[in-house]
């Protein structure tokens, strides 16, 4: 985490056009599609699905560093009507 609390993500090895590339192969492969002809919907999830194993793999880091330093985890629930 950043000082100021956010997550930095690690960066991708292929930078930015390591991102669009992989968009546009989910396009492809999921929607045989390519950006010209895909719906917001089709690119949303597209950008997902790219984006989720990057932020898996944070997520798993963080949480065995959780666990290894045996932190505590507040749970907070509200119920508002």
């Amino acid at each position: 985490m950043s000082s100021r609390g956010q997550v930095a993500f690690p960066a991708s090895p292929t930078g930015l056009d390591g991102w669009s590339d992989s968009i546009k192969q989910l396009l492809r492969n999921q929607f045989a599609k390519g950006v010209s002809n895909a719906t917001p919907n089709e690119l949303f999830r597209a950008t997902s699905a790219a984006l989720r194993p990057r932020i898996v793999d944070v997520m798993l880091e963080t949480e065995a560093r959780f666990r290894s330093a045996n932190a505590k985890s507040i749970y907070y629930v509200s119920m508002e009507f």
